[in-house]
């Protein structure tokens, strides 16, 4: 079970690597158009990295919403049954927070 939770780990970095490096080549060839400087350049006091980072709280500002998105639409939690040590359902509980510990 670890090396699978490892390869999905890898997967995941891998993969936002990826996006990390297509969004950089996306920003610097839009922002240079018409012979204008890149936000991202070598040189920090000519570049404008400030529009880069407010690019990127705006896109983590939408997947914000869209994870709240997502909890909306997944709902509440139902009936969680906890198991005694014979096998026997103990109680039912609302959340983890309800069951108490042994």
């Amino acid at each position: 079970m670890s090396s699978i939770a490892i390869g999905f780990f890898g997967v995941g970095f891998g993969v936002g690597n990826l996006l990390a490096g297509v969004l950089v080549t996306i920003v610097k060839q839009v922002t240079q158009r018409g012979g204008r400087q890149s936000w991202l350049t070598r040189n920090p006091n000519i570049g404008h990295y400030d529009y880069y980072y407010w690019l990127l709280a705006i896109l983590n500002g939408v997947n914000l919403l869209y994870f709240f998105l997502c909890c909306w639409a997944y709902g509440s939690t139902q009936d969680i049954q906890t198991w005694d040590d014979n096998g026997e359902v103990d109680k039912k509980v609302k959340s983890t927070e309800d069951v108490e510990d042994k």
